[in-house]
């Protein structure tokens, strides 16, 4: 089965999950702004029209600048995804947890959407997991001389 969307030239699918009732979730960036983009596709291979529109979720975090690198799901059926956005001044770790259905959870974070700053220079998060307890461990880097290892860990709220 081979299935795509397309957005801009500059896009790209990071993380990939599949849900209990099949469903293939993909995440990553796109759009002329790098914007953080969740697709789902029913287990036939065809965007799910019954998330966000017509199957795909775009979300532009503190406008500017972002992409999504790693995705992760919650027994609850909500979907985790992090990557890095930029603040005007830096690239921060961003995270967002949406529904089910592709809209954002306004119950984590401010309206479903986190960010973390390391250091003064720039911060990007590569992976996501989740823990049994509920709560969301972020890893990445940092940048202040050099790259250096950074992790997050947030409550199930944010």
């Amino acid at each position: 089965m081979t299935v795509a969307a397309e957005f801009d030239e500059d896009s790209g699918w990071r993380g990939v999950a599949v849900q209990p009732d099949g469903k293939i979730v993909v995440a990553g960036f796109g759009t002329s702004n790098f914007d953080f983009i969740l697709a789902r596709y029913t287990s036939a291979g065809a965007l799910d029209s019954g998330f966000g529109s017509g199957g795909i979720v775009t979300t532009d975090i503190l406008g500017d600048d972002n992409g999504c690198n790693a995705l992760a799901l919650q027994s609850d059926g909500k979907i985790v995804v992090t990557g890095y956005a930029y603040d005007g001044a830096k690239y921060v770790f961003a995270t967002a947890r949406y529904n089910s259905d592709g809209t954002l959870d306004s119950g984590f974070g401010s309206g479903g959407i986190v960010t973390t700053a390391f250091f003064t220079s720039a911060a990007q998060a590569n992976a996501i997991a989740i823990q049994s307890d509920g709560k969301i461990v972020v890893a990445g880097f940092g940048r202040n001389t050099n790259n250096d290892f950074s992790v997050v860990r947030y409550t199930s709220a944010g």
